[in-house]
C-alpha cells in the first residue's frame, strides 16, 4: 500500500495525465453510452452491456498505464547500457499505445456502431 501512496504523490505528471486522460475517457463513455443511444444514432441493442464493461475495464487500465509509462520511459532513458536503455524505451512507449487503445476504445465502439448502421442502410437501400 505504501508504493502506491508514494506513486500517486511523487509525480505531478502522473496526476495531470490522470486527471485528463479520466476527463476524456468519462466525456468518450457518455457519448457513446449515452448522447448516441439517447438520441437513436447507435442501436447496441444486447451489445451494450458486453460493451460497457469492456470498456471500463480497458478505459480505466489503459489511463492508468498511460499515465504511468512517461514516468517510467524518463527513467529508464538513464540506464547505462545502450540496448537496454532501447528496449525499455521502445516496450514502455508500445504500452502506452495499448494504453491509449484502451482510452479510446469507447470511440472506436462509437465508429464500429456507425459503420455497421450506415452500411446495412446502403445494403438495404
Amino acid at each position: 500500500m505504501a508504493k502506491l501512496s508514494n506513486l500517486l504523490h511523487t509525480s505531478e505528471t502522473f496526476r495531470r495525465d490522470l486527471f485528463v486522460g479520466l476527463g476524456i475517457w468519462v466525456c468518450l463513455e457518455l457519448i457513446a453510452f449515452a448522447v448516441l443511444p439517447g438520441l437513436g444514432i447507435t442501436q447496441p441493442g444486447d451489445r451494450l452491456e458486453g460493451w460497457l464493461i469492456v470498456s471500463l475495464l480497458a478505459g480505466l487500465g489503459g489511463i492508468f498505464v498511460l499515465a504511468l509509462c512517461p514516468q517510467y520511459i524518463e527513467r529508464d532513458r538513464q540506464h547505462p547500457n545502450r540496448w537496454a536503455r532501447l528496449f525499455s524505451v521502445v516496450g514502455w512507449r508500445i504500452l502506452a499505445w495499448v494504453g491509449f487503445i484502451g482510452l479510446a476504445f469507447p470511440l472506436l465502439m462509437i465508429s464500429y456502431e456507425l459503420f455497421t448502421a450506415m452500411f446495412s442502410i446502403l445494403i438495404t437501400g
